[in-house]
């Protein structure tokens, strides 16, 4: 399965609506790589990414029996942690007392947590389950990714990537070999490794600290741009970390990263979840 222009799914603004808690979600938001960004940019920045959640909830709502609930509306820390996924997805079928004991261990290990993390077995409990923690990453179409009429060009969308942070640092100047025997140091693992059978260590670590389901959002002003997602087994095969390049903001972020083009069209979405 690949995604191409034709899959990519559009909402427009005017369905979806405007999300009004992000001013306060920023508030509490720490800044990671973006060093210096304002509070004016923080809430602008969730904004964007909290009404793509809401084109998100709205298409499938339409097209699907998934339900996805944003993990700020069932958070109880008051926003002071960092969130541990953007959400979580479900067959509108589902338990509900599944639902709710999953939402209770979730905030339950949060409290414990110094700054938001939820362990690998709670993740794996909540994917025994039937439920998937989903990422939502939200980009503004900028002017490389117009045509020459200043129209979004979903070709030029295409060029990029799906992103997850590495585990053990999300700034630095790691490649991927390099970030493999950082996290080797990391983990503790002693002696000599063939580096095929490190890597293979190192990723089974990093899926099992990881969000199940990344979708992918572009952002102009008429609305969403729905691209697809993929499913972090497929974004961490043989992995490649990537640093960022863009001035002033996450010139030094890491990523493991994933050609768009390499996910799955939102309809599929549906395959990743037990009837």
């Amino acid at each position: 399965m690949s995604i191409s222009k034709n899959d990519v799914i559009f909402v427009k603004a005017s369905v979806v609506g405007v999300d009004l808690n992000a001013a306060l979600i920023a508030k509490f938001t720490e800044n990671t790589w973006q060093r210096n960004r304002s509070l004016a940019e923080k809430t602008k920045d969730t904004a964007q990414g909290k009404n793509a959640e809401l084109a998100v909830i709205h298409y499938l709502q339409n097209n699907s029996d998934l339900h996805y609930i944003p993990y700020d509306d069932f958070r109880d820390d008051s926003f002071e942690k960092h969130a541990p996924f953007d959400g979580i997805m479900f067959r509108n079928s589902i338990d509900p007392g599944i639902v709710k004991t999953i939402i209770k261990k979730v905030n339950d290990e949060i409290k414990k947590s110094d700054h938001g993390e939820i362990t690998a077995s709670l993740r794996s409990y909540i994917y025994q389950n039937g439920v998937r923690t989903i990422e939502i990453k939200s980009t503004k179409v900028n002017d490389r990714k117009t045509d020459s009429y200043g129209k979004t060009d979903v070709s030029l969308i295409l060029e990029d990537d799906f992103l997850t942070y590495p585990f053990y640092c999300r700034s630095g100047y790691y490649d991927t070999r390099g970030y493999i025997f950082y996290a080797k140091t990391r983990m503790g693992l002693r002696g000599y490794y063939d580096y095929d059978d490190l890597e293979k260590e190192v990723v089974k670590k990093e899926l099992s600290e990881n969000s199940d389901i990344f979708i992918r959002v572009y952002v102009d002003d008429n609305g969403y741009y729905l691209i697809g997602f993929i499913t972090k087994e497929n974004l961490l095969k043989n992995p490649e970390i990537k640093k960022m390049i863009k001035p002033g903001k996450s010139q030094r972020a890491l990523y493991f990263a994933k050609s768009l083009k390499m996910g799955e069209p939102m309809p599929v979405i549906t395959t990743c979840f037990p009837k």
